[in-house]
């Protein structure tokens, strides 16, 4: 819950519940919050809900914060501070937000960084939290930037509240995997070693080698040290998780043949990838479908 603005009791336009629950609550000139007033009746003249229907009129009740009651009417044995509003809808949910990523959005100096941890790249006093509230997006998942083929933990958080510990859901979400072009950026080979970009990816071939490579390396070695693997042992705790099915893969995939690559991945490696993008899936449906992705 936030105090960053006050909604006035008058009637307003479209709200979104969560906005509503995290401004705080405009009575006598000063800012009380869902939590301080502890019984709040919210009256819309309709409501849309999570699962479709709609409800026209209807009322919610908060009880200490959180909601009690949704439905056509309420009836009250205690008093509570009202607010009227023409439309509510629940809590828009944006899963691939880059919102708060501020200085490091991903690492760069090499291609396998699962372990890169996101969350602390946020800037919780970041402009685009306040704007994402505003436009009823109260919860988000930040993703890496898609620089690395292993890009890093997804973070899950909401827009506002009084605290980070309050904003902040689950810190390691997911891990995030690059199955497109976008590592090949700036990566170049047959050249002077001048450079930590002069190395692979540098088509979407290497791309799919690399995950390939890398996942086969962790999942055959037995008693295998990082010197050996070449790989850090914060790298190698993540990507076993992602191969017990302990952490959940998403991959950032666009075209359909680089969806499929995404796929094909995931099924020879025993896990199951949400699929971030997803632009030509429409050429592929019955095919995405039976993947159960």
């Amino acid at each position: 819950m936030s105090t960053m603005q006050g909604l006035p009791t008058a009637r307003v336009g479209l709200l979104s519940l969560g906005m509503l629950l995290a401004s705080g609550l405009l009575l006598g000139g000063q800012y009380a919050t869902a939590e301080e007033s502890g019984r709040t009746r919210i009256r819309a003249e309709y409501i849309y809900t999570a699962e479709g229907d709609v409800i026209a009129p209807g009322e919610i009740l908060i009880n200490d914060g959180k909601i009690s009651y949704v439905g056509s009417a309420i009836e009250l044995g205690l008093p509570a501070r009202e607010v009227r509003v023409h439309t509510l809808i629940p809590g828009l949910i944006n899963a691939a937000s880059r919102a708060g990523l501020s200085g490091g959005e991903a690492e760069v100096s090499r291609e396998i960084t699962p372990d890169f941890d996101t969350y602390s790249s946020i800037d919780w006093r970041s402009r685009s939290f306040p704007e994402s509230w505003h436009e009823g997006v109260t919860t988000v998942q930040v993703l890496p930037d898609t620089d690395s083929v292993f890009c890093g933990y997804a973070c899950i958080v909401k827009t506002a509240g009084p605290s980070i510990e309050k904003r902040s859901l689950k810190r390691q979400a997911s891990v995030l995997m690059a199955v497109c072009r976008d590592p090949t950026s700036g990566n170049r080979s047959r050249t002077r070693p001048d450079s930590i970009y002069v190395r692979q990816p540098t088509n979407r071939m290497g791309v799919v080698w690399i995950v390939r490579n890398t996942l086969h390396r962790v999942k055959t070695a037995q008693v295998a040290t990082s010197e050996e693997l070449g790989l850090d042992p914060n790298a190698i705790k993540v990507l076993s998780s992602m191969l017990d099915g302990s952490l959940p893969v998403s991959c950032v995939s666009r075209t359909d043949f680089d969806i499929r690559s995404a796929l094909e991945l995931g099924e020879q490696h025993g896990y199951q990838p949400t699929i971030i993008g997803g632009d030509e899936v429409y050429r592929m449906m019955e095919e995405f479908q039976q993947s159960g992705a």
